[in-house]
């Protein structure tokens, strides 16, 4: 059972971002302002929030998002409430455009983008470098489409260079530690660039795409008869519960079942 309270994590990684996770919410916090972005999502329950004077109802699986200097309140209707939300600061937004942006402000809900609701849920998951893809995927899908007015990105630079050395760089260590830090000083971009070149032209993320390396020769070392445990230090997991449930997630069954299966075939 999740404890109650508010917890917030740091990232010496990501320093302009802290994530900050609510469980049974039930106290109400008046009118304040912050000089960061709030994003956030419900995972539980109903959320008010009083944004610029404008009441706003926020359910399960609602985006909700506060723009620097926004006088805002909030509390849960009824009963307990829990979200997660993160806290981005306002200066790492502005340095991803061409000019000096005096204020970029997104719009306060977004109700309809499961997807991007479910991004937001996964940034409580323990694993540094699928925090870093997640959030700046996050960046990048609400920068596309959830701005107040027209603004204009850093232009994209040499793409396929980028993606080349960054997919070599997986392909040669990925069942080892690698991080979104290690590829950006490998290709010279941004950690935000690289994550969005590489979705761009590959169609994931550089996480997913490690996951999907990870569990390539993960079934190559099942089907020569290596142990599931094994298999599972020698492909780049941490331990056989995180291996058996992403290879599920990848596969759709599990590393025993992938086996059993293979076991009948001549």
């Amino acid at each position: 059972m999740k404890r109650e309270g508010i917890f917030i994590k740091n990232f010496s990684k990501l320093p302009f971002l802290k994530i900050i996770v609510g469980n049974e919410i039930s106290n109400s916090f008046p009118g304040h302002s912050h000089d960061n972005y709030i994003i956030g999502t419900v995972t539980y329950g109903l959320r008010k929030m009083i944004i610029n004077n404008e009441t706003l109802i926020f359910t399960k699986g609602n985006i909700f998002i506060v723009n620097p200097y926004e006088p805002h309140s909030c509390c849960s209707i009824k009963k307990k409430h829990s979200y997660i939300a993160m806290v981005v600061d306002r200066t790492f937004i502005c340095s991803l455009f061409t000019s000096v942006i005096s204020e970029i402000n997104f719009q306060n809900i977004i109700s309809s983008d499961a997807s991007l609701s479910q991004m937001i849920e996964k940034l409580a998951v323990p694993d540094t470098f699928e925090i870093e893809c997640l959030f700046y995927s996050i960046i990048e899908r609400i920068l596309s489409n959830y701005t107040t007015k027209e603004i204009h990105k850093k232009k994209l630079g040499n793409i396929k260079f980028s993606v080349n050395e960054a997919r070599k760089y997986i392909d040669e260590n990925f069942t080892g530690r690698i991080t979104l830090e290690k590829i950006s000083k490998l290709t010279g971009a941004s950690l935000y660039y690289i994550n969005r070149v590489f979705a761009m032209e590959l169609g994931m993320s550089p996480y997913n795409y490690l996951l999907h390396k990870r569990i390539e020769k993960s079934k190559y070392l099942l089907l020569k008869g290596i142990s599931i445990v094994k298999t599972a230090f020698e492909s780049g997991f941490t331990d056989q519960s995180h291996f058996t449930k992403f290879f599920k997630k990848i596969i759709g069954v599990t590393p025993r079942q992938f086996i059993n299966s293979h076991k009948n075939i001549i």
